[in-house]
């Protein structure tokens, strides 16, 4: 099993076990997508593949999910960017995504395309976002917005290493020795977003109750 599955069984423990304790959490659903992450990479995605031999399909749908989330959690902090732009990008895409989806299904393709599309757009909200916490002054930046910072972190990092080759996907599977070198990439680009996962629940426990907020 890859490491960074490991990493989200041990983030699906550890959201079930806050959830139990009414520990709540700072990003808005945070524990119910660490719990749909685990059992899509761990369960669903293997037993898709086991059973239609092939998992295309239902990963191209989990990871639009995971921008569609990523979407939601950043552009909600920006109230005019998520009334404005955010239901309107995402409309569009998820028609993109739909009209890609069904274009590649019989190929057993994934959707790379409108998944780039749409982590790019959220990857610009992102930076945005990152740049006014890290130009606040030490005195006034809230204890609150650290695991955004630590769940932005992993997002970055997982997209600038892994995903700008999503471009070229669908011609890296057709060549070994190029797919096993860019999977090597994506499993390390995985690695380090379910680590962002993980220390973004462990950092929920730092944050005394009467600031957090669901």
């Amino acid at each position: 099993m890859p490491p960074y599955k490991i990493l989200s069984i041990v983030s699906f423990i550890y959201a079930v076990y806050l959830i139990i304790g009414y520990r709540k959490a700072t990003l808005p659903y945070y524990y119910y997508f660490i719990i749909w992450t685990c059992l899509s990479e761990t369960v669903i995605s293997p037993w898709c593949k086991d059973t239609f031999n092939s998992n295309s399909a239902f990963y191209s749908i989990y990871s639009f999910t995971c921008v569609f989330y990523y979407g939601f959690v950043f552009f909600r902090r920006n109230k005019t960017l998520y009334s404005q732009y955010y239901l309107l990008s995402f409309l569009i895409l998820i028609i993109l995504f739909g009209c890609e989806l069904y274009y590649k299904y019989e190929k057993n393709g994934v959707t790379n395309y409108s998944y780039v599309i749409g982590l790019t757009l959220v990857v610009i909200v992102i930076i945005k976002n990152m740049n006014v916490l890290i130009s606040k002054d030490v005195s006034y930046f809230s204890f609150t917005e650290i695991p955004l910072f630590i769940f932005s972190t992993g997002i970055l990092v997982f997209y600038f290493t892994s995903f700008p080759l999503l471009f070229f996907f669908d011609f890296l599977v057709q060549h070994n020795q190029a797919y096993r070198a860019y999977d090597t990439l994506l499993k390390t680009g995985n690695l380090i977003l379910h680590l962002g996962y993980l220390l973004t629940l462990i950092w929920f426990t730092k944050i005394p109750t009467s600031t957090t907020s669901s």
